[in-house]
C-alpha cells in the first residue's frame, strides 16, 4: 500500500495499525538498505489521515477524535 509519510514523502507501506497507547498511527515500512528490516514511523491522527486521504483500511473509519479502537499493533 503506498503510504505518505511524515515528512510528504510516498513510500511503499507494509502495514498501518492505530497506536494503543497515544492518539496516533503506526505504519510500517520496508527498509530498502537493510533486506528483511522493517521501519515503523508514529503520525498524530490529524496529520495521518491528512496526508493519506484516499487510504482505505477498516479501522480508520470508526476513529473519531481521540477515541480508537483497541489494535494489536502491526510488525
Amino acid at each position: 500500500m503506498k503510504i505518505i509519510d511524515i515528512n510528504g514523502n510516498p513510500r511503499k507501506g507494509v502495514g498501518v495499525a492505530m497506536d494503543k497507547d497515544w492518539p496516533g498511527y503506526l505504519a510500517n515500512f520496508k527498509l530498502k538498505v537493510r533486506k528483511g528490516y522493517k521501519e515503523q514511523e508514529w503520525s498524530p491522527v490529524e496529520i495521518f489521515l491528512g496526508k493519506n486521504k484516499g487510504i482505505k483500511i477498516n479501522f480508520l473509519e470508526k476513529a473519531v477524535g481521540n477515541t480508537v479502537p483497541e489494535m494489536e499493533v502491526a510488525e
